[in-house]
Formats: structure tokens, sequence, C-alpha cells
């Protein structure tokens, strides 16, 4: 018989599993992961899995969805809600994703959803910039750069000239000097 009364959950006492997927295997990411709570240090070693209070658990989950987003994955906006964090959600706290019937993506589907948001993101900075990319701007800056240098160089090689003329100029005025005394 289902109970259509379930107790009620307290985030900060009842439990829930929290897994350290930074584990290589999923994530290429490989580390213990550690975030703070009240200034307290929780740590997860790579592919540990530690029964936690869920306040603690999902306020762990949401820090290492973000670090792996950012870091593996190079994705700036990690706080929108996208398949790709709901997908990592359900590896960190498998016990919550199962109740709420969520499933991971497939891997092949994981990277699809990664190249997607890339791509999403690498538009929205276009648009930003005014519709060149950060590489062109950054070739654009190179060219400018390599034309001062050589700016520079003409200056500095004329500069060089005028001082060897006016140190010529020294020496021929010292010779006639010397010779009329």
């Amino acid at each position: 018989m289902t109970d259509l009364n379930p107790r009620p959950v307290n985030p900060e006492i009842d439990t829930t599993l929290i897994v350290n997927i930074m584990d290589g295997e999923i994530v290429t990411l490989k580390e213990k992961f550690t975030w703070y709570i009240n200034k307290q240090a929780v740590e997860l070693e790579p592919g540990e899995r530690k029964e936690k209070p869920i306040y603690i658990a999902q306020v762990g989950a949401k820090h290492m969805v973000d670090k792996i987003l950012q870091e593996a994955y190079s994705i700036k906006n990690t706080l929108q809600d996208t398949d790709l964090r709901r997908s990592l959600f359900a590896k960190i706290l498998p016990n919550m994703a199962e109740e709420r019937q969520i499933k991971p993506l497939t891997e092949e589907e994981f990277k699809k959803r990664v190249m997607e948001q890339l791509q999403k993101q690498e538009e929205v900075i276009t648009s930003i910039l005014g519709g060149t990319t950060q590489k062109a701007q950054v070739s654009e800056l190179e060219k400018k750069v390599k034309e001062l240098e050589e700016k520079l160089a003409v200056k500095e090689e004329k500069a060089l000239r005028m001082q060897k003329a006016r140190e010529a100029k020294r020496t021929k005025k010292e010779g006639k000097v010397a010779s009329s005394e």
C-alpha cells in the first residue's frame, strides 16, 4: 500500500548520497572536491560516495557541477538550468535523481549538448563584441603590434644614423680644431 502522506523531508537532518564524479572516468578532472558550509570544509575524494544531510549534499553538488562545467568543458554561464546541469546532478546525487525520475544523459548526448552550449556561448560573445570573435580581435591586435614594432624599428634606426652623423661631425670639428692649433 502506498503512503499518501509521506513524511516531510528535513534537508538539515535527512541524508542523501553524494558522489564525487571528478574521478577521471565520468569527468576528465580527477581531484578531491571541497566545499564549505558555515566555514567548515566538506571534502570528497575522487570517486568517493558519502551520505550527507540533504542541504549539505545539494550545496556541494551545485558547486561541483559549476566547477565541472567551467573547468572541464569551458562553459562560462553555469547558472542556467540545462540538460547538462541536470545530467551532472543526477550522477552526483543519484538517490535524489532516482526519486525525481531524472536520468543522466548518455555520453554521446552529453558531448553533443556540450558542443551546442559552447556554440551558443561563442554566439553570445560574438554579439557582445559587435560581430567579431575573440580570435579575430586577437589577430587584429597582433597585426597592430607588428606595425608598431616595425615603425619603432625604423625610428630607432633613424635615431642611430643621426647619432652616428653627429659623432662624425663632432670628430671632424675636433680634427679641424686640433690641426689649427
